[in-house]
């Protein structure tokens, strides 16, 4: 979790603020990504659009129509991203370098300004700030662009940031694109994590037996008492702890956001996701989200 400099923070908003339409434009030639930035209502910010039901809807679909799933992840994501390389991606890594000092080449100011916010170094983005979200993107959704000009037989392929799920006929072809996309992202100086790579029978499953439990446990509002709260608090950590690699956290609290507790469940709540900070590093900027809401709203009341 990366706190940046506020005058330097600033300055990277203004950039991706004043290009963001043709930022836009890039994204969305990514028919693979469920996590492009998207702008979200009020003074939020930026989002990076994952919608669970997205993902659910489309591993439903593809699971019916094919066989083999293969599962992976990009090793040390966010730390490992080249700066220099949105430029690559925005146009050509030839174009790139042929420009290298023109600071109107697509890319090349934002390089500049990620940069200076971390003394200098080329490779890495902070963890946490949405500015990160977004230069994250310029690069996946150029790899996403090149995956998807391969001729290759897939009955989908998505990626949520760095977690990708591809949907195949054959085990050669779950194979063949796990090579593919080794090499597409070779070509940014990423890499995949061989720890995290699985290629399994596809299950036919709607949603993970995790996120499953957590909805049957959250209360309708106008039955949710301080029982409820614990109950479901105890579940979530549980279900971190059986299931690791999963996001569960993160979607824990994003179902949590919704209830509406006595005082007594709220502060149970804020606690909640207190420790979640000290356990659950991926889930900070979830957790800080949550309990601002709820410290908000009870300003509010």
């Amino acid at each position: 979790m990366a706190v940046p400099n506020p005058y330097s923070y600033l300055r990277i908003v203004d950039e991706i603020a004043d290009h963001w339409v043709s930022l836009r434009a890039h994204w969305d030639k990514s028919t693979i990504s469920v996590s492009r930035p998207r702008l979200s209502t009020g003074d939020n910010g930026i989002s990076d659009g994952t919608s669970f039901r997205v993902r659910e809807a489309r591993r439903l679909t593809a699971a019916t129509r094919a066989r083999f799933r293969l599962r992976t992840d990009i090793a040390q994501c966010y730390g490992s991203i080249y700066t220099h390389s949105l430029s690559w991606a925005l146009r050509t890594k030839p174009d790139a370098k042929a420009n290298i000092g023109n600071p109107a080449f697509p890319g090349a100011s934002l390089d500049r300004l990620l940069r200076e916010a971390q003394d200098g170094q080329t490779v890495g983005l902070p963890v946490g700030p949405e500015s990160s979200l977004a230069a994250a993107e310029i690069v996946l959704c150029a790899v996403d662009e090149r995956l998807q000009a391969q001729e290759i037989p897939a009955v989908d392929i998505f990626r949520s940031i760095d977690d990708y799920e591809a949907f195949l006929p054959t085990r050669s072809d779950a194979e063949t694109i796990l090579d593919v996309l080794q090499a597409e992202l070779a070509h940014f100086e990423l890499a995949l994590n061989a720890s995290k790579t699985v290629i399994d029978e596809a299950q036919f499953l709607i949603e993970a037996p995790w996120k499953s439990r957590l909805t049957f446990l959250a209360p309708p509002n106008d039955a949710l008492r301080t029982v409820h709260v614990r109950a479901y608090i105890n579940e979530v950590f549980r279900l971190a702890k059986d299931f690791p690699g999963d996001p569960v956290v993160n979607y824990a609290l994003r179902v949590a956001d919704s209830f509406r507790p006595s005082k007594r469940g709220e502060t149970l709540l804020v606690e909640a996701a207190l420790a979640t900070l000290r356990f659950s590093p991926p889930s900070i900027r979830f957790a800080l989200m949550s309990i601002m809401n709820r410290l908000e709203r009870s300003e509010l009341q």
